[in-house]
């Protein structure tokens, strides 16, 4: 099976579901994955990526 097709079935699986602790669970395996990949990461870059979005956050408050 290709990934795509895979990923279809996946999000037609989570689409369907009401079972609350499979959607907690997923939640928990995409929130690890965003940490593993944010210790990844140097000082410099994790301080270059927060200046960008406070820069974000800023422009956002802006447009009020």
């Amino acid at each position: 099976m290709d990934i795509q097709l895979q990923k279809l079935e996946l999000i037609k699986l989570v689409v369907d579901t009401n079972d609350q602790i499979i959607i907690d669970a997923l939640q928990t395996i995409f929130d690890k994955k965003k940490e593993e990949a944010w210790r990844k990461l140097s000082p410099e870059q994790q301080a270059a990526i927060n200046i960008e979005i406070q820069k974000e956050n800023q422009a956002d408050t802006a447009d009020f």
